[in-house]
Order: C-alpha cells, then sequence, then structure tokens
C-alpha cells in the first residue's frame, strides 16, 4: 500500500467515525417518543452511505485518489438519502393500522324470501326472457300475499 492509498484510508475511516457519532448524537437527542425510529432512520442512513459510497468509490478508482474520494464522496450522499427513505418505508410498514375489513352484505340477504329468489334468479339469468316470465310469476305471488294480509304496505 503507497502512502495515498493510506491516506485515503485514514479520510475513509475518519468519515465513517464521524458520521457514526454524528448519528449517536442524533439519536440522543430525539424526543423521548421518537428516539427509536430516529435510531432505524440513523441506520438506514450509515448502511446506505457505506453501501452505495462503496460502490460509487470503486467505479472512481480509474481517476486515481480523487475519483474515489470524489465518487465516494457523491455515492455516501445518495446512499444515506436513499437509505433514510427506505427506513422511513419499514417505519411506516411496522407502524401502520390494521384497516377493519367490511364486507357488506348482498342485497339479497334484507329482501324477504320471494323477493330474494326474484333477485338471485335475475342476476344469474342476466336478462333473458325467463327473467320477465319470473318477476311476473313472483310479483303475482306477492300481490297475492299482499292481498290476503301476509306482507305489510
Amino acid at each position: 500500500m503507497n502512502a495515498t492509498a493510506s491516506r485515503t484510508q485514514f479520510l475513509g475511516r475518519t468519515a465513517t467515525g464521524l458520521a457514526i457519532g454524528t448519528e449517536i448524537v442524533n439519536v440522543v437527542n430525539a424526543p423521548e417518543g421518537e428516539r427509536v425510529e430516529e435510531g432505524v432512520r440513523a441506520t438506514g442512513r450509515l448502511a446506505g452511505a457505506m453501501y452505495v459510497g462503496g460502490l460509487f468509490a470503486g467505479w472512481g478508482a480509474p481517476a486515481g485518489p480523487p475519483g474515489v474520494i470524489g465518487m465516494g464522496f457523491v455515492g455516501g450522499i445518495i446512499g444515506s438519502i436513499g437509505g433514510e427513505k427506505a427506513a422511513d418505508g419499514i417505519i411506516s410498514l411496522v407502524n401502520a393500522k390494521p384497516q377493519p375489513v367490511f364486507v357488506q352484505p348482498s342485497p339479497a340477504s334484507r329482501m324477504p324470501k320471494y323477493n330474494r329468489d326474484l333477485y338471485e334468479f335475475i342476476q344469474s339469468q342476466n336478462g333473458s326472457n325467463e327473467v320477465a316470465r319470473q318477476r311476473r310469476r313472483l310479483q303475482g305471488e306477492f300481490e297475492l300475499r299482499r292481498a290476503a294480509g301476509h306482507v305489510p304496505e
């Protein structure tokens, strides 16, 4: 390892130490109920910065030490932003409240038996001529029941 690589490695480790120290301060100074969430965000920022910064630094290697430092810095910023967004997504998934599932009853379940038969028959026939005949037959039964006093007005 030559002197330039040694200095570059020292800069990288120093920057990583400063980033970790800054994130620890951010978590400690977070409001009481938000420390866990801030810790998750800090972890996402650090992981993203290290991963993407490392990728970009590798891509900058052909340009020599200035390319490694420059591309690593740019990649670290991009990775930090992406890592925080990913951590926010995880936090929102964990904190999501389950939505109640409401199954609306079919209209047929609230109808008297003779209307339910007609409704279900119409749904099954999709408008054939048989529907009209069945509707007239059931309507006739309905009128007879109403005349007999079995159906309230």
